[in-house]
């Protein structure tokens, strides 16, 4: 009887650890796969704006002034420039509109520097700021596809380890006590 009460006493230990432990696990492989959104960088670009003497009142973006090069706080360096650029590019200006790629900026993803461009969508910027979204690499990411698939599978494949020993060990107990014919 002492027998069972320890193998019971070990399949429930087992159960509980390896509850904790696949979060852990999960936890840590999650933080080294997923890419970090970022929401709302603010960049003032006061020092870029001018005032627009053919247009009474309105103020525009000097394009040949290198502080209308913004750069985004989260840039790619190293490895990043190559194998992790800057994804899901966005810019806003200071009223939240959203300015289009291409036509009211340019951006670079692999240096994380947006250019203004002078449209009709960047007069008159309210606050004279612009919005970034985007979605970079921590230093820790793991850049290598396979690798990210690999790491993401371990915690389940450490669970359903874990969950055979406790289910081998609960049957064990059953079967010592007549609980289940073999």
């Amino acid at each position: 009887m002492l027998d069972n009460t320890r193998k019971l006493l070990l399949a429930f230990v087992t159960l509980i650890l390896g509850v904790v432990f696949v979060v852990v696990i999960a936890t840590n492989a999650l933080a080294v796969t997923a890419k970090t959104p970022i929401y709302n960088e603010s960049h003032n670009l006061a020092s870029c704006v001018v005032y627009n003497a053919s247009k009474l009142g309105e103020w525009g973006i000097n394009v040949s002034d290198s502080d209308c090069n913004v750069t985004l706080t989260n840039y790619p360096t190293g490895w990043k420039t190559e194998d992790c650029p800057l994804t899901s590019v966005a810019i806003n200006n200071g009223t939240g509109t959203a300015l289009t790629s291409g036509t009211d900026y340019n951006v670079d993803t692999s240096t994380g520097i947006y250019q203004m461009l002078n449209t009709t969508a960047t007069m008159n910027l309210t606050g004279n700021n612009t919005y970034g979204f985007y979605t970079y690499c921590q230093d820790n990411y793991l850049n290598i596809g396979w690798g990210r698939s690999v790491t993401n599978l371990v915690g389940g494949f450490f669970a359903i380890a874990l969950l055979l020993i406790s289910v081998g060990l609960f049957y064990d107990v059953a079967r010592d006590t007549g609980l289940i014919r073999t």
